[in-house]
């Protein structure tokens, strides 16, 4: 019963909405906000540093699947 009083609380929902959405927040930058790469002498970093690694992995898209034998 006590339980189900807890529940029902809208503090207890928006709290548990609040820390998901932090929790979300901070994942999201601790991945991609440690990105980096260098093309050309140009540094690159964080989300740029994702997107500027996509297209130059575009060019092996047809080796999905394709492993080194061992």
């Amino acid at each position: 019963m006590e339980l189900y009083k807890i529940f029902h609380r809208k503090i207890f929902w928006i709290g548990i909405l609040a820390i998901l959405g932090l929790m979300f927040v901070y994942f999201w930058f601790a991945e991609v906000g440690d990105e980096r790469c260098v093309i050309d002498g140009r540094s690159h970093s964080g989300y740029e540093a994702v997107q500027m690694n996509k297209i130059i992995t575009e060019e092996y898209a047809w080796l999905e699947g394709w492993q080194l034998s061992e």
